[in-house]
């Protein structure tokens, strides 16, 4: 039994080694690993794994570089990131056990002494008087920062994301959600080639009242000949 987990564990190693190398062309991608996530669920197949169950509840607290997210109905995944918050290695957590799950991220460089990873943004090339495009959330320019979707110059900026233009001297040019798709290098040159996107305007939904047929001239002169008749009628009487 105790070969049979010398030999498990020396497969893992193996493997970890073979997996590690990064396989996208990426330059961002490049890089030593320098912290790690873990994504589960809280219960559903969590409650069915025991020793990732006590893993992640009892031993992952002694790893500060190993950040936790719960997300409903995720099987327990853990990602290693480099320096740019950019996933190099990801790995399913159900077939090992507390101890291989150790081996596993020590074998990463991530130990109980690793401190909680800080991340730089990616160092693109400058093209002209642009720097990057730099990514923020909530569709706020002034929004917390995205690093990991940080673009180059050259890199299509599509509707939907919000952040600024980097440009020489210090200078941002700031973009919420509502924008034509546009490159920074062409914004950094001329910031008035980019227009806000036209909100299409939905149309209003249909009430009762709008439903309702309004007289027409003929209805209102119909209508006031029986009033004088019927009155002249009464007068009759």
């Amino acid at each position: 039994m105790f070969l049979l987990r010398v030999i498990t564990l020396a497969v893992i190693a193996v493997a970890l080694v073979a997996g590690a190398q990064p396989t996208s062309s990426d330059p961002r991608d490049a890089g030593p690993i320098v912290g790690a996530r873990v994504k589960t669920c809280s219960g559903c197949r969590l409650n069915s794994l025991t020793e990732v169950r006590r893993f992640i509840k009892d031993e992952m607290r002694r790893y500060p570089a190993i950040d936790l997210q719960y997300i409903g109905g995720h099987d327990p995944i853990i990602e290693f990131v480099n320096r740019y918050n950019r996933v190099v290695l990801r790995e399913e957590m159900s077939p090992y056990s507390i101890r291989e799950l150790h081996t596993l991220v020590q074998n990463h460089g991530i130990h109980t002494y690793t401190p909680k990873p800080s991340f730089d943004p990616f160092p693109f090339s400058p093209v002209g008087v642009c720097n990057a495009w730099r990514q923020t959330g909530g569709c706020d320019p002034n929004g917390p920062r995205e690093t990991t979707a940080d673009e180059s110059c050259l890199d299509d900026i599509d509707v939907g994301r919000s952040g600024y233009c980097d440009c020489a001297e210090g200078v941002r040019h700031g973009f919420a959600c509502d924008h034509v798709p546009f490159t920074c290098k062409a914004v950094c040159e001329d910031p008035s080639i980019v227009t806000v996107k036209p909100m299409v305007q939905e149309p209003s939904p249909v009430t009762a009242e709008d439903l309702e047929v309004l007289p027409t001239d003929d209805d209102q002169q119909e209508r006031k000949q029986q009033e004088q008749q019927q009155q002249q009628h009464s007068e009759e009487l």
